[in-house]
């Protein structure tokens, strides 16, 4: 009998000596036991974050979706930040921001104490964006990867007020989350191709085939070789 649905793994997040698991409620796993040391209940899935004591979670619940900061040794609400659409994987964090994309294209910048809204932003610049990767930072650089109407793109962004800096072309449709160092950024699509761009400017520096299909995400080795590392595999026959 052919499964209808596919149940995909929980997501986890490691804080020192707990480990969070989002499976229907957030659970703290204590890493030498796996006893539950805490608890918290979500309306919803949630894909999360942890940065400086604190749980950043997104949150989809039809018909909305919400932003919000959970403490972690307590399981306190901090503040919640309803958006428009189905938010799309983790929040991205940095020192005063956390970053979120929704699968219709928005970019939003909250600032991670109270989560007020810095700036939103529509993805490459144009409404058409849909299904964007989440957001990374690379350097002082906000980088997110999204389908563009017929066209794909890789779009960097000022991450103060949400600028957009510049905008290029991708091949595929479904992309790995941008990686980067030395002033280049690296992302993987979902026809095998990996390219790498100049950070500062957008421009193409090259662009390799690995696999008829990429099922997952790039890494990057902190070897002096900087070899990007991508797990691939080709179709099943």
């Amino acid at each position: 009998m052919q499964s209808l649905w596919t149940t995909f793994p929980p997501q986890l997040v490691l804080a020192g000596s707990t480990l969070y698991v989002s499976q229907g409620s957030i659970y703290g796993l204590d890493t030498r036991t796996g006893k539950v040391r805490r608890q918290y209940a979500v309306s919803g899935s949630a894909a999360l974050a942890f940065a400086r004591g604190t749980l950043y979670l997104n949150v989809n619940r039809h018909p909305d979706s919400s932003v919000q900061a959970v403490r972690a040794h307590d399981s306190w609400a901090l503040w919640s930040y309803q958006v428009a659409g189905p938010l799309a994987h983790a929040p991205t964090l940095a020192r005063d921001g956390v970053y979120v994309s929704t699968t219709e294209g928005v970019l939003y910048a909250l600032q991670a104490r109270n989560g007020r809204l810095l700036w939103q932003q529509a993805v490459g610049g144009t409404s058409a964006a849909q299904w964007p990767t989440v957001a990374a930072l690379i350097g002082r650089v906000l980088c997110v990867g999204a389908k563009s109407g017929p066209d794909s793109i890789l779009s960097a962004y000022q991450p103060a007020d949400g600028a957009l800096l510049w905008s290029s072309h991708l091949s595929g449709t479904w992309f790995s989350l941008p990686i980067g160092a030395a002033g280049r950024v690296y992302i993987s699509d979902n026809n095998g191709e990996v390219s790498a761009f100049r950070l500062r400017d957008g421009q193409l520096l090259w662009q390799t085939a690995v696999a008829a299909e990429v099922q997952s995400t790039a890494y990057l080795s902190m070897r002096p070789s900087s070899i990007v590392l991508l797990p691939a595999s080709s179709p099943e026959p």
